[in-house]
């Protein structure tokens, strides 16, 4: 017996292991480093999505739905709207107008 251990590369032995993520080896282990958009999840082993939409308020302001899809999301506006500059709220078209001196979309109340 020699008290020596061999190291196995849990990433190379299941290269399924860590799905839309980079599996990391680690002495006596592994590591996912999980692509933006998704978390890692225990019990299967892999980068699962991260549903954005579900996470306090969502990050979508006032009437902009958030819409998830896998590894991201996008907020929509209902018809008449349009998102704003933020991409995150919506803002009334006819109630929009260009700002010469910015450039920028401005909403008239």
């Amino acid at each position: 017996m020699t008290n020596q251990t061999e190291e196995i590369d849990e990433c190379q032995l299941m290269p399924n292991m860590c799905k839309h993520g980079t599996c990391l080896n680690t002495p006596g282990s592994f590591e996912c480093l999980c692509d933006r958009g998704f978390i890692y999840d225990e019990n299967s082993h892999q980068c699962i999505d991260d549903n954005e939409c579900l996470k306090g308020t969502g990050p979508c302001r006032g009437n902009a739905q958030c819409v998830n899809s896998p590894g991201h999301f996008e907020c929509q506006c209902p018809d008449g709207y349009a998102l704003d500059n933020s991409m995150r709220g919506c803002i009334g078209m006819y109630n929009t107008y260009l700002d010469i001196s910015t450039g920028m979309s401005r909403s008239k109340y």
